[in-house]
C-alpha cells in the first residue's frame, strides 16, 4: 500500500503544481532595494556633475555619472544580469579613478552598500531558482502513470491473495 500511496501522492502533485513561489515578495522587495540604491548613487553623481559650485567635486561627479552612464538602465535587465551588471559597477567602483570621485563627493561607501544590497538579492533569488530547477527536473504524467499503474496491480494481486486465503481458511 505504501509504494501504491507514494506513487499516487507523485501523480497529484504533478497534476496539482505549485504556481507561485513563496520567495517571490522577498525577491521584489531585495530587487527594489538595490534598484533605488543604484539609482539613489546615480543621481547624486550626475547632480555633483551638473549643479555642484566646486570645481573638483563636479569633476568628482562627472567620473562617477560615467561609471553609471556605462552601466545603463538595470530595470530592462533581468535579475541575473541585473546582479551581474551591480556586481560589475561595485568592483569598478573601487579602482581608480573611481574611487576617487567617491572619496570627493563623500560616497566611499557606495561600493559596499550596493554589494550587500546585491548579494542580499542573489541570496534569495539562488534559493528560488534552486526551486524552480527541481520543478523543471521533476517527473511527468507520462513518466508516472506507468509506476502507478504498477503499484496499483501490485496492491490489487496482494488483496486478491489474501482475500483468497481468508476464504479458505474460513
Amino acid at each position: 500500500f505504501k509504494i501504491f500511496a507514494d506513487a499516487a501522492e507523485k501523480e497529484i502533485n504533478c497534476f496539482q503544481p505549485n504556481r507561485g513561489y513563496l520567495e517571490t515578495p522577498e525577491i521584489v522587495v531585495a530587487n527594489r532595494k538595490r534598484e533605488q540604491l543604484f539609482y539613489f548613487y546615480k543621481q547624486i553623481a550626475i547632480t555633483y556633475a551638473t549643479y555642484h559650485p566646486e570645481t573638483d567635486k563636479r569633476k568628482g561627479g562627472e567620473t562617477l555619472a560615467f561609471a553609471f552612464r556605462e552601466v545603463g538602465s538595470i530595470l530592462l535587465a533581468d535579475y541575473a544580469s541585473e546582479t551581474a551588471l551591480l556586481t560589475d559597477l561595485a568592483a569598478k567602483l573601487r579602482q581608480l579613478p573611481y574611487s576617487a570621485a567617491l572619496a570627493v563627493v563623500g560616497l566611499q561607501d557606495a561600493p559596499d552598500r550596493l554589494d550587500a544590497a546585491n548579494e542580499a538579492f542573489n541570496a534569495i533569488y539562488l534559493k528560488r531558482s534552486a526551486a524552480e530547477r527541481e520543478r523543471a527536473q521533476a517527473w511527468t504524467m507520462k513518466q508516472l502513470r506507468p509506476v502507478t499503474d504498477a503499484a496499483f496491480n501490485h496492491l490489487a494481486q496482494a488483496i486478491n491473495a489474501l482475500y483468497a486465503a481468508n476464504e479458505m481458511v474460513g
